[in-house]
């Protein structure tokens, strides 16, 4: 039998880490210690986890540094939990393999450590969903990426994973209108594949985040 997977929960609130801990119990996801938001470097020295629970708050909290290092090392492997669109629309960009919304039920939790063990991207539905791509409204991002704005509603849902034909449905265009803004964007960025499509829009929204 396989060991269980470690996890160290770092967040301010204790109900909340008891409440991840209880969902957890009897799973192959062992709790192995808690933190508050300062200690994130040195539980992650002391535990050892293959995956960090935390608070999107840290990011608020002096600790965006680390929490974008952990971030793109991808060890260990980093949640955030996140509440309302405004604030998952900012945590997308810091690079997150799983992003859960706070008020997500014990089974989502699961769904997500499931996915993010397979090396798979997890973002709360009801997260993606609060994100209005589709709205039209004006913007400076697309001009700092010389793109235009629909070009970068779509290079945004690519940055969170999602398929040509699930970027359709969400801006309510073909897959084929879809496939031509995806031709166009690899152009005028110079480059061939969609991770480094995601790659360029992730760099761009951390440097407007932190500069």
């Amino acid at each position: 039998m396989a060991p269980p997977t470690s996890v160290v929960v770092i967040e301010a609130i204790p109900f909340t880490r008891l409440g991840i801990s209880t969902a957890l119990r009897g799973s192959c996801y062992d709790v192995v210690g808690h933190a508050g938001f300062h200690e994130i470097e040195a539980a992650i020295d002391r535990y050892g986890p293959d995956i960090v629970i935390a608070g999107a708050d840290l990011l608020k909290d002096g600790q965006a540094e680390c929490v974008l290092s952990i971030a793109k090392l991808g060890e260990p492997i980093l949640i955030l939990l996140a509440e309302g669109a405004e604030a998952a629309q900012f945590l997308i960009a810091s690079g997150p393999m799983g992003l859960l919304d706070r008020r997500a039920e014990p089974e989502e939790l699961l769904a997500c450590l499931e996915e993010i063990t397979k090396g798979n991207r997890y973002i709360s539905p009801s997260l993606l969903d609060g994100i209005d791509s589709s709205q039209e409204r004006p913007n400076t991002a697309h001009r700092q990426l010389n793109i235009s704005w629909r070009e970068y509603q779509v290079v945004r849902l690519v940055e969170v994973g999602l398929s040509d034909r699930e970027i359709g449905e969400r801006l309510g265009v073909a897959t084929s209108t879809v496939n031509s803004h995806m031709k166009a964007i690899r152009r005028k960025f110079g480059v061939k594949t969609r991770t480094q499509v995601a790659l360029i829009s992730k760099e761009s929204s951390n440097r407007r985040n932190f500069d």
